[in-house]
């Protein structure tokens, strides 16, 4: 997509990072904004939302492990 607009890729770099959500409604609203195929459903993944918690929730918050990726790119003139 982003050579299809015009930029060169330059570097990806890929990473993991361990966050920490307050509650499990901050947790969720994090799963909302991201575009899942098909989307993130809070009512319908309710009992998996609770056993997450159950099983993820320590005196930090509610702890997850993410993948990130960075892609810098350049526009090409």
């Amino acid at each position: 997509m982003l050579k299809e607009a015009g930029f060169k890729i330059i570097k990806i770099h890929k990473f993991s990072s361990i966050e920490y959500y307050r509650n499990i409604g901050d947790f969720t609203k994090m799963l909302e904004i991201i575009p899942f195929n098909p989307p993130f459903k809070r009512i319908k993944n309710a009992k998996k939302l609770k056993e997450y918690e159950r099983r993820y929730k320590t005196k930090w918050g509610i702890k997850s492990s993410q993948k990130r990726l960075i892609i810098v790119g350049k526009v090409i003139k």
